[in-house]
């Protein structure tokens, strides 16, 4: 995107100045909140690790977003590792641009689609993320029963999608409103990882499932390979290995978060992304 440039307006004479040059300190934070969540189907999360590659960043003028900002009113065009535990608004870096109504957001995720590249551009944050964008880690309870997890997503556009404009838009049903002024203090963009995780559904994790030919099958922290005729089963205790039995693997270190479960966190994420922006002006 092309920054937005100051105008000079002349009418009857008398001279306008238009909109003024702004730089606007950008702060990111997290939301100490979201290291319990409980979910709609009944487990409870507790996160010890969470971390977005967020970047870049544009507000437009234009309430349609990526379809008539073609110049940004403010933009920020680096990235940052945001610290999804914690509340303290951290310096990112800061917006350029001008002065004057601003009316939606764009963004990335660390990872950005260029129209001049097949390949989307790993940005420094997703870079330090091992080319993600999130990456989560804690533990899950359900039914009385533990599991250490873990969930890591790269998220950007493909040609698929809508290459070469950002991932995230904000939703033309949600109205977004504010003024660039030269009296801003700080833009603080908030993130909470509940809202993308509350609705996740973890309980096939926790599933004992009857066996069946050549099945991996757990039994709580057992695992067991089912046979593939009327032979014995074979049974492993995974807490033994200091491991942790999970379906259809058996045992392992930890649940990596993958199938429909990570397909509904990165839906969420894509559709309900749900930054809180605000604009701070300084007291007179």
């Amino acid at each position: 995107m092309r920054r937005a440039l100051p105008l000079l307006l002349v009418a009857f004479g008398c001279s306008d100045p238009g909109p003024r040059p702004v730089q606007v300190p950008l702060t990111l934070s997290g939301d100490a909140a979201s290291s319990e969540i409980e979910t709609a189907t009944g487990a409870l999360l507790r996160l010890d690790q969470g971390q977005l590659a967020f970047g870049p960043l544009y507000f437009c003028p234009s309430p349609s977003g990526a379809e008539s900002c073609d110049v940004a009113r403010l933009e920020w065009l680096g990235s940052s590792v945001v610290d999804l535990l914690d509340d303290s608004p951290r310096r990112a870096g800061t917006l350029h641009g001008s002065s004057g109504a601003v009316a939606s957001y764009l963004c990335d995720l660390g990872i950005s689609s260029q129209l001049t590249s097949d390949e989307p551009f790993v940005l420094e944050a997703a870079a330090e993320l091992g080319e993600n964008s999130l990456l989560l880690r804690g533990t899950v309870e359900f039914d009385a029963r533990s599991l250490p997890w873990s969930a890591s997503l790269p998220l950007a556009q493909t040609e698929a999608t809508v290459s070469g404009t950002p991932l995230i838009q904000s939703p033309q049903s949600q109205r977004f409103s504010e003024e660039v002024t030269t009296d801003l203090s700080e833009v603080n963009v908030r993130f909470s990882a509940a809202r993308w995780l509350a609705s996740v559904d973890f309980s096939p994790y926790f599933a004992e499932e009857p066996c069946s030919p050549d099945a991996v099958v757990c039994r709580g922290d057992l695992m067991v390979v089912c046979p593939e005729d009327e032979g014995p089963e074979e049974i492993t205790d995974c807490l033994a290995q200091d491991q942790v039995c999970v379906p259809g693997l058996g045992c392992q270190d930890e649940l990596r978060l993958e199938g429909a479960a990570l397909r509904t966190l990165k839906s969420n994420i894509l559709s309900n992304f749900g930054p809180l922006i605000s604009f701070e002006r300084r007291s007179n």
